[in-house]
């Protein structure tokens, strides 16, 4: 398999990882429970909605940029989560193992841009 190709097949699973995580939040069954956001939280939360998927197709492309933002974004976001608190009550196994699948993939993609021939291809 072309090493390019595995880098992308690689980056649209996350965004498409991503995308089944805001549409399981959207689409979960409403018990009625509220879950109430500092402005902090928010403002977090909706940065990282709006960052994540922008780097994505940064790296999809080849812009440097998006390699020059992936690691500080990982970085932060290993960071910041455990201070949040837990956002949903019901954080099911399902949950866990979907987040654990995410950051598995994002290793694999901070491994090919600064071990293999890829980075090459940000040098632009």
């Amino acid at each position: 398999m072309n090493i390019e190709k595995a880098f992308k097949t690689l980056v649209l699973s996350q965004i498409l990882l991503f995308i089944s995580f805001i549409s399981w939040g959207i689409f979960e069954a409403d018990d009625g429970t509220v879950v109430n956001f500092s402005n902090l939280e928010l403002f977090i939360l909706l940065s990282y909605l709006i960052a994540y998927p922008t780097i994505l197709f940064l790296l999809y492309r080849f812009k440097p940029l998006g390699k020059k933002l992936f690691l500080p974004m990982i970085i932060i976001y290993l960071f910041l989560i455990p201070f949040l608190g837990p956002w949903d009550p019901y954080y099911t196994q399902v949950d866990i193992m979907s987040e654990s699948l995410s950051q598995i993939i994002d290793g694999m993609i901070l491994t090919f841009l600064y071990f293999t021939s890829i980075k090459e291809k940000f040098a632009r």
